[in-house]
């Protein structure tokens, strides 16, 4: 079913349930290889935007050690909703980024780039060298709580960071701004 929900989404994102519940009910279900199987099929097929699951009751069990694959190996980065342009295809302004140093920490705290946004959060990068939005992982997601902000411990005036760190807003509909450095990007490797 997998090559005919590739060739029939209709310009839509396609996501493929998984049902976990299934898990040891017959000699399918009872491969422990069968959901990695899944997994790495879907992710092999770029017309596939990713899993659903049912139902969430399902990871309590952790049949095959599943659930704890999940989180090691399939899911061990932040995943952004696609988004919809459909329905809404308004990007959101880059955010603002405030930074404070203290003694033992540097934090940057994020907010909205224009006031007529309606932010969901904000994703944050972490890149070695070069970066590239559209293949990194998120590092972080952040919800647009007050504060939203990413905090660097300082261990004896030395910012414990490394790489580079990119910060982007995500709309409600899931639509990102373009990103914005916050590390470093005149913070000094040591503070006073």
């Amino acid at each position: 079913m997998l090559d005919w929900w590739s060739k029939n989404h209709f310009d839509r994102p396609c996501y493929i349930g998984l049902g976990i519940f299934r898990a040891g009910s017959n000699i399918y279900w009872r491969d422990r290889n069968q959901l990695p199987r899944q997994l790495h099929a879907i992710r092999n097929d770029p017309d596939i935007g990713g899993e659903v699951y049912f139902s969430s009751t399902s990871f309590y069990k952790n049949a095959y050690g599943w659930s704890d694959t999940l989180r090691e190996n399939f899911y061990n980065y932040p995943a952004l909703i696609a988004p919809m342009p459909w329905i809404d295809s308004t990007r959101p302004s880059i955010p603002l980024v405030h930074t404070i140093s203290g003694q033992d920490s540097l934090v940057f705290r994020f907010e909205k780039g224009n006031v007529s946004d309606t932010l969901k959060g904000f994703a944050v990068y972490k890149a070695e060298a070069s970066f590239n939005i559209d293949s990194s992982r998120v590092f972080r997601f952040i919800p647009n709580n007050q504060p939203a902000q990413m905090v660097f411990p300082v261990k004896k005036g030395i910012i414990q960071a490394q790489g580079r760190y990119f910060v982007t807003a995500i709309s409600k509909t899931n639509n990102e701004s373009d990103p914005i450095l916050i590390y470093p990007q005149s913070v000094p490797d040591t503070l006073p």
